[in-house]
């Protein structure tokens, strides 16, 4: 008489995991440089990433929502819980493009002048080692774009004595897609104002500029509205406290902070 044995399929998966495993384990002794190689590669594919990635800063302001009208003894306060909070009300209007657009028509048109690469942490890290002066935050004064047209696309190269501005178009949808034209700026001085491509600037910075590059962005209001809803974050801090924070989300941290002012 024979004896039958009749096992679950979690058994045979059980079985079926364990023979996997023995055969890792078997190829890892029998190559074992092969796994550290592997294991080497993935761990510098990580870190490579981490130095070249482009970080990304956030900035807070806090509001306090206020009603006007406070509730009076308990039935009051039954009363404002089954109203609701005006909070949600205020969140959304904080989201809503007529904010962002006040809040972009309060922002200067140049505000957007970022070091480039200067946050990047290869940078930091190299400035760090080589004692390279830390980022360098520059005022760009210039008119605001009219509406309807384009963004614009600017790099203003520091030299020795001297500036070069470049203007990039952006044909493939991408910032700062090609270099089309340049203007050189000789004997420039901080402060004082000068003409480059139809338009005139002034830089100021606390420090010296040669050997750093900016990147600058123009965008008309509409359009700089439309970027700062992409970027902005409204929520409650905590429940039922009336008190929002509006978070801004930028490559440099000057910038996130005055649309985050702007906006509150």
């Amino acid at each position: 008489m024979s004896n039958i044995e009749v096992r679950g399929s979690d058994a045979l998966e059980g079985e079926e995991r364990s023979h996997h495993l023995s055969d890792y384990l078997a190829l890892l002794r029998a190559r074992p440089l092969l796994f550290v190689l592997g294991f080497l590669l993935v761990c510098s594919g990580i870190f490579a990433r981490a130095l070249f990635a482009t970080p990304v800063f956030r900035s807070y302001s806090a509001l306090q929502v206020e009603t006007g009208t406070a509730p009076r003894g308990v039935l009051g306060e039954l009363e404002a819980m089954e109203g609701g909070s005006t909070t949600e009300t205020e969140i959304e209007i904080l989201r809503s493009r007529t904010v962002a657009l006040e809040a972009a028509r309060r922002l200067d048109p140049g505000f957007d002048a970022v070091e480039e690469n200067a946050q990047r942490p290869l940078e930091v890290l190299l400035g760090s080692f080589l004692g390279r002066a830390a980022p360098l935050p520059v005022t760009v004064g210039t008119d605001a774009l009219e509406e309807g047209r384009p963004p614009e696309y600017y790099v203003f190269d520091f030299r020795d004595g001297a500036l070069v501005v470049e203007r990039h178009s952006n044909p493939d949808g991408t910032r700062f897609g090609g270099l089309t034209e340049t203007a050189d700026v000789p004997g420039f001085l901080p402060g004082t104002p000068f003409d480059a491509f139809g338009r005139r600037f002034t830089v100021e910075a606390k420090g010296p500029l040669g050997g750093r590059r900016y990147r600058l962005v123009l965008r008309s209001p509409s359009a700089l509205a439309d970027w700062i809803r992409e970027g902005v974050t409204v929520e409650e801090m905590g429940r039922r406290t009336g008190i929002i924070r509006v978070g801004f989300e930028a490559e440099d941290p000057r910038v996130a902070q005055l649309v985050a002012q702007a906006l509150a």
